[in-house]
């Protein structure tokens, strides 16, 4: 059995078909057909059921071995990265997901000073809502994941890097934002933008719900920017977990971000990947770094 031949039974099983397989890699079709056949014969086991212009299907035996390969080929990888590179070096790609309203927060730190001390790993950050993440984490696309703890299976692995409480956006000037905290039970008497990002929304909705607030919705959006420029102008209020560290929207007008009352339970901001996927060396060099870099990390 080789390396290769698992290779190309993987292609066979991302593609469906041999055709596909072999374009794919450059390769025809009996070539790809011929080390499949070489890997069931080694293995003593059917891995697929070839049907004449349907593809393949893969039996039993070949969704495990799909499983087991993709883990062998990843390692092997590795090693080889391990090996071409400097004692101590970190090298090769780490592709990490970030959940769309913590990105401003930690994925410059990682393009910047990450980068600039490891040259040699090619970071790459995708942002997103996390309906949209998870199955890039959990397909092997994504290295890691940063996200709320809340949105997350259980099943997955994590670190914690900060908590997040919730606070009131409010406009300048505005009678609530002369406190030192705002009251969730006065908000009932007032519109609410919505910061509309799954899971953001329906948690900022549980939230108000739970102080006994019936939420009145005046604007959704999955925009955090055009959040602050609405409740600058006016418009309504925001329920936000991340408080930016200027107090102007876009468009030059003042935004007050106050604590609420009572205290809501912090949520938890962690990174996660998946248990069958172990961290490489570089993946858990991210990790320490975002740890770090986490906005109420002790300062070193």
């Amino acid at each position: 059995m080789t390396l290769r031949q698992l290779e190309l039974f993987c292609a066979v099983a991302d593609h469906g078909s041999f055709a596909a397989a072999g374009q794919a890699l450059y390769l025809t079709p009996n070539a790809v057909a011929l080390a499949v056949t070489e890997l069931e014969s080694h293995l003593g086991a059917r891995l697929c059921v070839r049907r004449r212009a349907r593809g393949v299907t893969l039996t039993p035996s070949g969704t495990r071995l799909v499983e087991r390969a993709r883990t062998l080929l990843r390692e092997a990888t590795e090693l080889q990265r391990e090996l071409s590179g400097e004692p101590g070096e970190l090298h090769g790609p780490v592709t990490v997901g970030c959940y769309s309203t913590l990105a401003p927060i930690l994925v410059p730190p990682l393009l910047d000073e990450f980068a600039a001390q490891n040259p040699r790993v090619e970071l790459t950050c995708v942002d997103g809502p996390v309906p949209e993440l998870l199955p890039r984490l959990q397909s092997g696309e994504l290295d890691m994941l940063v996200a709320f703890e809340t949105s997350l299976p259980a099943d997955l692995e994590r670190r914690r890097l900060y908590d997040s409480t919730p606070v009131v956006l409010l406009p300048e000037g505005h009678p609530l934002a002369a406190g030192e905290a705002v009251d969730l039970s006065v908000l009932a008497d007032h519109g609410l933008v919505l910061l509309d990002l799954p899971p953001y929304g329906e948690n900022t909705l549980n939230v108000l719900r739970g102080a006994g607030v019936q939420p009145r919705v005046v604007h959704r959006t999955g925009n955090f920017e055009l959040v602050r420029s609405l409740v600058a102008r006016g418009v309504g209020y925001s329920l936000v977990y991340s408080r930016p560290a200027m107090a102007q929207s876009y468009e030059g007008r003042g935004v007050v971000a106050l604590p609420v009352r009572p205290a809501v339970e912090p949520t938890r901001v962690v990174v996660c990947w998946s248990p069958a996927m172990p961290l490489t060396e570089r993946a858990r060099a991210v990790t320490e770094f975002l740890a770090r870099a986490a906005p109420n990390a002790p300062t070193p």
